[in-house]
């Protein structure tokens, strides 16, 4: 007998196309964020801005605004190259999941669960994850508690 897994299926792969596009947005920020217009605008933005100047004055920091500017740039290079790595490996194994789950059903259903909660920090990927996961381990559940017929 085996399980009818197409919902979850459906759910992972569609949670798996949008870590896919997330991860594409964040490359996109991650190779853009270097651009020199993106600098000019920043400088023009924040040397007109008093509590930025008064914040680099009250703490005595030797610091020109090109330089805090390069250091900002720097941190978001930073952090969003962080995200792009989270959110590739995130789509590697969602898609793993995705093809074990007829062979590993409950291998896969770990993975959405834990991809779901990994995951948190979004809105709709961990409702798609922990559904697909969740569903899994009932219908497996239901699958071992069914009598034999013979």
């Amino acid at each position: 007998m085996t399980l009818n897994l197409k919902v979850p299926k459906i759910l992972s792969i569609i949670s798996g196309v949008l870590f896919l596009l997330g991860a594409l947005v964040v490359l996109i920020i991650f190779l853009q964020i270097d651009n020199p217009a993106l600098k000019d605008f920043l400088h023009d933005a924040y040397s007109n801005d008093p509590v930025i100047a008064e914040e680099l004055e009250k703490n005595n920091l030797e610091m020109t605004m090109d330089e805090f500017l390069d250091e900002m740039i720097n941190l978001a290079q930073g952090f969003m190259g962080f995200i792009l790595t989270c959110s590739i490996l995130l789509t590697v194994v969602n898609f793993v999941g995705v093809f074990i789950i007829n062979k590993y059903p409950r291998v896969a259903a770990t993975l959405f669960i834990i991809l779901g909660v990994l995951s948190l920090f979004t809105i709709i990927l961990p409702i798609l994850l922990l559904t697909a996961g969740i569903m899994i381990l009932v219908k497996r559940s239901r699958q071992l508690n069914q009598p034999v017929s013979m």
